[in-house]
């Protein structure tokens, strides 16, 4: 897998931080591509302040947002959990995960920018948006958008608007070992 394919998965890993759901659980445990995971390490959450609608269920942490579980880091202005109600003896199911402001994304040497991320538990998609940066070492990929389905595998990114000459554009560094 290269290094751009695996920070594309970087970014669903890095906005769920270990909240795992169904069949997504499988996939935080053991490593994708050279990337080792560990879904069993805690996670930890701080923000200036977390307000809770218990009615809309929904929790939100806000200021200066930093998540990491293991070797994962997140940062952003705001970290919204949409959930629905658990039953007495039963798991809290989350249903979206919405990081806004400044998302900053890391594993190791990978990291994604954006300025907003949208994981939809749903659809098991992932949208990191709004001035989109990639980047491992010196490959860079950048745009306006992407899309990934965790089912699939595929990505999909796009430009701002290509009529106003706006591209996706990458940058690759050749591995000579």
């Amino acid at each position: 897998m290269t290094g751009v394919a695996r920070i594309i998965l970087v970014v669903s890993l890095a906005v769920l931080l270990g909240w795992p759901s169904g069949s997504l659980a499988q996939g935080l445990s053991g490593s994708i591509g050279n990337l080792a995971v560990d879904s069993d390490a805690p996670i930890h959450i701080e923000s200036d302040s977390l307000e809770i609608d218990e009615p809309k269920s929904i929790a939100t942490f806000i200021g200066s947002v930093r998540a990491s579980q293991d070797n994962m880091r997140l940062t952003a202005d705001r970290l919204k959990i949409e959930y629905r109600g658990a039953e007495a003896g039963s798991p809290t199911k989350l249903r979206n995960i919405i990081a806004s402001g400044g998302v900053v994304m890391r594993v190791d040497d990978q990291v994604a920018k954006g300025n907003r991320a949208h994981y939809n538990l749903a659809s098991n998609t992932v949208t990191l948006s709004g001035g989109v940066v990639l980047s491992q070492g010196t490959n860079v990929l950048r745009g306006e958008s992407i899309v990934v389905d965790l089912v699939t595998g595929k990505a999909n990114m796009v430009s701002a608007s290509q009529r106003q000459g706006e591209r996706v554009r990458g940058v690759f560094t050749p591995n000579r070992n």
